[in-house]
């Protein structure tokens, strides 16, 4: 049954009111005391006043009158035990700074009325035969013994807005006896089987508004208490009531949650696992919300909101604010299905108005004189309110007051001048609190000025894709933002975007991308760059493909003049398919006659250039890329001379994006240096004699990036000043896996070739000297790296073999031979379909109708481009800048002789 009367009337009309109890009688007729046990002035046998407060608060007890207020400073003072008495109207009231700050032990209360306690740690308290005692915003913690004991002759308690705490035990009991106990807007919280409240024999008890953790009864009622009422808490487990109580006891309004498999009520000896039969047999609970299972761990009301909106605001004991002190409040989403006021929340706590100010967001964050800059709010706004806000744009002109979410302003110019960064202050009134809250954002105002675009960056997508590039950033300056941005790939193809931009081509090249951006004035700026795409190259372990000394490729015997050999290349020796093109080692020892051999794709016309010019009686070797026909064959002809050919297959170049281990080739020395053709290894080397050198310098280095590190270095090896005939045989180092092959020394001699070198993982090469005594010179050509790295984007696109210079016909402009002495610029950007934006080409020189030793070096070399000794002819594919569209050679021979010069490759940087 629904009891309407006042249990604790004078008390509850003091608590329900706000934050604090008001003390307007006790200041019409008390005094304040003080307690401060760090104040050295401090003296328990004093005046209490604040010059000289109590060291104890015991000493306060014993001392105030009705009306007082006790001032207890921060701090622990033992046990406290009230011995005496307020008035109806004037009670003695001890008050901390704020919860938890004045500790105490423990707290009696006995024979004593009208006094009342707050914001502050209790410890265990017990409350006998004591009237009109008032507990509010303190913590109970009894730890082993229950928070809060109210003994017999006690009545017209009140425990309001404050945390009730035990460790197996009970955290509250109301004995027998007790009269009018008020527990409301409580926190109640103990474990195991012990209840959160016990109300044993009492009369007129009102357990309201609590929110019960971590019982596994949350109110227990027994031993034929009366007039109790359990109305709008928040319970875990079942509301337990004896059946001698269960006739005069109110259950209403509550948020049940089961424990686990636990009932909702356990009503006069019988178990109710849900609402309605519990409804059915006793009449109560008509208001009641079952929330489902919880765990002990998560607490009430955890997943659930059930108690919104929907509490019994004329419950006896139900206060105006909750456990916090913060005011009862509507949810404007949620329908209010409460009584009285409709929208008081049940349990301790009051659900407030969530929102929430942010910092606003200026876009633009940079503008120039005379641009509008919008600012807009970022709240969280869930129940809609009407916010006002206030706008200061720190450049001193009249702050804007709106309800508006954005606001826009227009900044003229900064004066004096120059730019300026101008902070803007926001302030919103918050409708949760009342309270004013700023919050600030800068804005940078410059002098209007050009727009210009950077160079863009682009990126290798994936070695799964060898064609796609993907533009990942372009930087651009203006003092407006951007208003659009475009990406022409030169093919054709524009897109709309300045970065994470992805294209594919159809085919290697060289393509002269461009940017284009536009600010949000409408000024327009763009930038170019030549971008190559070449295919990429797969390394196969090396294979003999022909070798006409031992038949090897069904030929045997020295190659006539104008013999032709084909070679099938396509599904055989690790290639698949049918590649762009092959990497060839191809070697002629002259069977008594001295000529060349030329490489091309069959079916195509053969060049009039050599691959490899081979003295008499003597080898020479040559690694070449080398186009594949469509049938899948490439050629080797003998143009003049008799020779023994053989060619050895290294790898092979392929568009086709099954290839999962795709190579780049990158002129010049290791990746940020800038030099071409650093010479990295100069020795005599004995016979047997193997030397270890590093071919990638700075190989190991923390500033090398993973990706850039390579995995194969392009060598030219040259041996000189040979004693006896030997073959130098160049390996990876430790790790590298399968090496290159070698080239030979004739005694009076010398002999060089490039080669393709596996490297180890620590960066070296080792080479090995057979016999006699030779000086062995290695110097890097480039390297191949993987298509995923930064570098490959400016990798070499190999070519059909592209004649540009030739002494003997007048091509690239001179016919005569190259004086012994001298410097040559050989043009070859725009010439034969090369691009005039390269910047690298690989070129095959050959010096021929030679009378005389000596070589021809490049200026940026450490090495030398052709070596020639007595008179041979020389011919080498080597890596060099392009300046201006030209590469330049100097010669230092004894006599003249003729050059030529093909292009096989470019790359553009």
């Amino acid at each position: 049954m629904k009891r309407a009367r006042m249990s604790g009337a004078l008390v509850l009309a003091v608590v329900a009111t706000g934050l604090t109890l008001p003390v307007s009688s006790a200041a019409a007729t008390g005094s304040d005391l003080y307690v401060d046990g760090s104040n050295a002035s401090c003296s328990d046998g004093g005046s209490g006043s604040a010059a000289q407060p109590y060291c104890t608060a015991q000493a306060a007890a014993d001392a105030a009158q009705a009306g007082d207020t006790v001032h207890v400073t921060a701090g622990s003072y033992g046990a406290l035990r009230l011995t005496r008495s307020g008035d109806d109207g004037a009670p003695i009231r001890f008050t901390g700074q704020y919860t938890g700050s004045v500790r105490f032990d423990s707290l009696t209360v006995s024979g004593v009325h009208d006094v009342s306690l707050d914001r502050m740690f209790l410890g265990a308290v017990r409350i006998d035969s004591s009237s009109t005692v008032a507990l509010d915003f303190d913590t109970l913690n009894g730890g082993t013994t229950p928070g809060l004991v109210v003994g017999a002759g006690s009545s017209k308690v009140t425990v309001s807005r404050s945390s009730v705490q035990a460790n197996g035990v009970s955290a509250a009991e109301v004995d027998p006896g007790a009269q009018g106990v008020v527990i409301t807007t409580d926190m109640i919280e103990t474990n195991g089987g012990t209840p959160g409240v016990a109300v044993h024999g009492a009369t007129g008890t009102d357990v309201v508004s609590d929110a019960f953790m971590g019982s596994a009864v949350p109110v227990q009622v027994d031993q034929s208490a009366s007039g109790t009422v359990l109305e709008n808490d928040d319970v875990e487990g079942p509301i337990t009531v004896s059946a001698d109580s269960a006739a005069t006891t109110t259950s209403d309004y509550n948020v049940d949650y089961t424990v686990g498999s636990g009932p909702l009520y356990s009503w006069a000896g019988v178990d109710y696992g849900s609402l309605s039969p519990f409804t059915a047999a006793s009449g109560q609970g008509k208001h009641d919300l079952a929330g489902g299972p919880v765990t002990l761990v998560n607490g009430p009301g955890s997943s659930d909101r059930l108690e919104l909106d929907s509490a019994d605001a004329a419950a006896p004991g139900e206060l105006t604010t909750d456990y916090f002190g913060r005011p009862r409040v509507d949810d404007t989403l949620v329908p209010n299905t409460g009584t009285g006021a409709g929208y008081y929340d049940r349990g301790a706590t009051e659900l407030q108005d969530p929102w929430q100010g942010w910092t606003p967001k200026a876009a633009p964050a940079a503008v120039a004189y005379g641009s509008t800059v919008s600012f807009t709010t970022g709240d969280a706004n869930p129940w809609h309110d009407v916010v006002t806000r206030t706008f200061d744009f720190g450049d001193g002109t009249e702050p804007v007051t709106t309800t508006d979410t954005v606001v826009r302003h227009t900044y003229g110019a900064v004066p004096g001048g120059g730019s300026k960064v101008y902070t803007v202050t926001v302030t919103e009134v918050s409708p949760a609190t009342g309270e004013a809250e700023r919050f600030t954002t800068t804005e940078i105002v410059s002098p209007p000025g050009p727009v210009s675009v950077q160079s863009p960056q682009f990126a290798v997508q994936n070695t799964s894709v060898p064609l796609a590039v993907t533009l990942s950033s372009v930087q651009y300056l203006s003092p407006f933002s951007l208003g659009s941005c475009s990406v022409d790939f030169g093919d054709g193809t524009t897109l709309p975007g300045c970065g994470n931009l992805t294209h594919t081509y159809a085919k290697p090249g060289i393509y002269q991308t461009k940017v284009a951006v536009t600010d949000a004035a409408g000024r327009s700026a763009s930038v170019g760059r030549a971008l190559s795409v070449g295919p990429e190259f797969v390394r196969t372990t090396p294979v003999t493909a022909l070798d006409t000394y031992h038949g090897t490729g069904g030929v045997k015997g020295a190659v006539a003049p104008g013999r032709t050999l084909r070679i099938q290349v396509a599904n055989r020796y690790g290639v698949p398919g049918v590649p762009s093109s092959v990497v060839l080692n191809v070697s002629a020892v002259g069977a008594g006659q001295a000529g060349s051999v030329t490489a091309y794709a069959d079916g195509s016309s053969r060049p009039s250039e050599p691959t490899v010019l081979y003295p008499a009686r003597q080898s020479s070797s040559s690694l070449i890329h080398v186009p594949v026909g469509a049938d899948g064959y490439v050629d080797l002809t003998n143009l003049s001379g008799q020779a023994y050919v053989s060619a050895e297959v290294e790898g092979y170049d392929t568009t086709n994006p099954e290839s999962a281990h795709g190579l780049e080739f990158v002129g010049g020395d290791y990746p940020g240096d800038t030099q071409h053709w650093a010479l990295v290894m100069q020795r005599r080397m004995g016979p047997g004699a193997t030397v270890s050198f590093q071919a990638a310098p700075g190989y190991q280095s923390y500033m090398t990036p993973p990706g850039q590190r390579p995995l194969l270095a392009v060598l030219n090896v040259a041996t000189q000043i040979t004693t006896a005939f030997t073959r130098v045989t160049v390996q990876g180092g430790a790790g590298a896996g399968a090496g290159a092959d070698g080239v030979y020394g004739y005694p009076g001699q010398m002999h060089s070739t490039t080669l393709l070198v596996p490297v180890a993982p620590d960066g070296t090469v080792s080479i090995h000297n057979t016999a006699g005594s030779t000086t062995v010179s290695a110097s890097v050509e480039g390297y191949y790296l993987p298509a995923s790295s930064d570098e490959a984007l400016h990798a070499l696109v190999p070519v059909r073999s592209t004649p540009v210079f030739d002494t003997r016909t007048g091509l690239g402009g001179r016919h005569a031979q190259v004086p012994y002495s001298g410097t040559l610029w050989i043009k070859v950007a725009g010439v034969g379909g090369i691009p005039a934006a390269a910047t690298e080409v690989a070129v095959r020189l050959s010096a021929v109708d030679v009378r005389s030793g000596g070589i021809v070096d490049e200026d940026h070399s450490d090495g030398m481009v052709l070596d020639i000794a007595n008179g041979q002819p020389a011919a080498d594919l080597v890596d060099l800048p392009v300046v201006n569209g030209y590469i330049k050679v100097s010669c230092f021979l004894q006599s003249s002789f003729d050059l030529t010069a093909s292009v096989e490759g470019y790359a553009v940087s």
